[in-house]
């Protein structure tokens, strides 16, 4: 049973919060920064209320929305009805294969990959699966309705939104810094001072090609606004290419 705290809060997830299901994406083909960027999940709910989401393009800011209990209820009982959550296990998936898979559509060329946690069971499942095999193994309600539904609940938690929801600011980020490359040089007299003394991105780089750190509180949200509007930023004498996103899992 899901339980749920409603609190009219003005940013991100408490430290109490623990995810209750969560989708990422991973695409075939994608620059080190969607790699980085899509380390975060696409769209999270947490047993707060809380729903972080965005679509599938990484860059793409993110929004919040905070639920209340009762609104929570009536989703989970949305979601029993269109998904057959919180049955959606991974051995019924598993029992599902052998039938399935004798009559599955042909599959698309495209790797791209997407992992769905569901804590709403016990134990929780972890379903990661190529786009392109859900989407092959869609569609047959009699032999393989579990998959079916796991195809249809990817696709809505990718559409997710609420014209109530909000920009999100994360109390817990992590940030890459790496040096200017050379193509972006032109945009070096357009940094903007890293606003944070106690964070040193020199220190963060070190002496590998690109450096990581994470982010807590004032700080993270302090630098997350920032980089929000930039990813050039001046340092000390060095001028930085920094990304990034926001720490929503434990």
């Amino acid at each position: 049973m899901l339980v749920c705290m409603y609190a009219d809060t003005g940013f991100a997830q408490t430290t109490a919060a623990r995810p209750v299901l969560w989708r990422q994406i991973a695409p075939a083909s994608a620059t080190t920064q969607q790699v980085f960027l899509n380390r975060s999940p696409q769209f999270t709910l947490f047993t707060d209320g809380l729903i972080v989401f965005r679509d599938d393009t990484s860059q793409t800011p993110y929004r919040q929305i905070r639920l209340s209990q009762s609104e929570v209820s009536a989703l989970l009982v949305r979601w029993a009805g269109e998904f057959g959550l919180p049955g959606l296990t991974t051995n019924r998936l598993k029992r599902e294969t052998p039938y399935i898979e004798s009559v599955q559509k042909e599959l698309k060329n495209d790797p791209s990959k997407v992992s769905i946690w569901i804590g709403i069971h016990n134990p929780p499942s972890l379903h990661t699966y190529p786009l392109a095999l859900l989407e092959a193994r869609s569609g047959n309600t009699k032999l393989g309705p579990g998959w079916d539904a796991l195809y249809r609940l990817q696709r809505y938690l990718s559409t997710f939104t609420d014209p109530r929801a909000e920009p999100f600011v994360p109390e817990r980020i992590e940030i890459s810094v790496q040096e200017l490359p050379p193509h972006l040089s032109g945009s070096a007299a357009l940094a903007k001072e890293w606003p944070i003394p106690g964070v040193r991105l020199p220190d963060v780089k070190g002496t590998r090609k690109q450096g990581f750190r994470t982010l807590t509180g004032e700080t993270a949200r302090q630098a997350y606004t920032l980089l929000r509007q930039t990813e050039v930023v001046k340092s000390g004498n060095g001028v930085y290419l920094v990304w990034a996103r926001p720490l929503l899992l434990p």
